[in-house]
């Protein structure tokens, strides 16, 4: 399957093991709703008990009252304010009761809404690089790309793609390959600034997103990172054996009057598809 197709894929559906992690993130979100949904309920109810709590209070004290009024006998007054003591003391204790749960549902919330907070969080983060994922790119991308086709304002992008990363993970482990694709994702927030985004899509892929930015620039950017990548000498964090030299290939492109976000990412992934093919460790801009 070409590179391409595998771009067009992402943003169409992207591949099962995505789906897989869309599901577990929907289950969770799912989860948390609902119990943020019992608490509130939980809520409602025990201010309607401290409502009809209250109602049953003012008719007793009523009724006392009528009483009272009747009353001439020093006995049966002072019988009545007993009444009225003990009635006090029933109604303070469940109104403190009262407020400790409501306390404690509030605590509740609080910790359901973090966690929610949370759940969205982790569904727009790459949980290796700490960038931008896939999902984020869905929502902004396209976003972006109509703000520029109305504004008339530039847009460029950069794909990314690490070389020979499969035989990186094949000769030092996934440990080895993850820290790699951490490291490269810290050279490309290094090296953004303002509303420029980086974000890791899949694998060892990895998306620029430049707004108000011409093709130079983005070039310019990219060779910036290719050179920096290129300069580091890379050692296995435990072992100390020298991993060699890692690169990346990157495609450009500008986004055109009137694209679409596809258009514009095929037209980048062709031109990494044509970097790697060229012999890798260099950019291609759709000029």
């Amino acid at each position: 399957m070409s590179f391409a197709w595998g771009a067009l894929q992402f943003f169409r559906g992207g591949i099962a093991a995505d789906r897989q992690i869309d599901e577990r993130l929907s289950e969770r979100l799912e989860k948390v709703g609902q119990e943020l949904d019992d608490e509130v309920f939980s809520v409602m109810r025990l201010l309607k008990e401290h409502l009809e709590l209250s109602g049953s209070h003012s008719d007793s004290l009523t009724k006392v009252s009528n009483t009272l009024v009747a009353s001439t006998s020093p006995e049966r007054v002072r019988s009545i304010i007993q009444m009225l003591i003990s009635e006090n003391k029933k109604v303070q204790n469940e109104v403190r009761d009262l407020n400790t749960r409501l306390q404690q549902s509030q605590q509740q919330i609080e910790k359901l809404r973090i966690s929610l907070s949370d759940s969205h969080k982790l569904g727009m983060l790459d949980a290796v690089t700490s960038l931008k994922n896939r999902h984020w790119l869905e929502i902004h991308l396209p976003k972006e790309v109509d703000t520029a086709n109305e504004t008339k304002g530039a847009l460029s992008l950069i794909m990314a793609d690490v070389d020979h990363f499969k035989r990186i993970n094949d000769s030092f482990g996934h440990a080895v390959g993850d820290e790699i694709l951490r490291r490269f994702a810290e050279l490309l927030s290094k090296n953004i600034k303002g509303r420029d985004t980086a974000a890791r899509y899949g694998g060892e892929e990895f998306i620029i997103l430049l707004p108000q930015t011409r093709l130079e620039g983005a070039k310019n950017l990219g060779e910036q990172i290719r050179g920096e990548l290129e300069s580091k000498k890379w050692m296995h964090h435990r072992t100390g054996q020298p991993i060699g030299k890692v690169t990346a290939s990157f495609g450009v492109a500008e986004l055109r009057p009137g694209e679409d976000c596809y258009a514009l990412l095929d037209r980048a992934d062709s031109k990494l598809y044509e970097a790697k093919a060229a012999g890798r460790n260099r950019i291609i801009a759709d000029e």
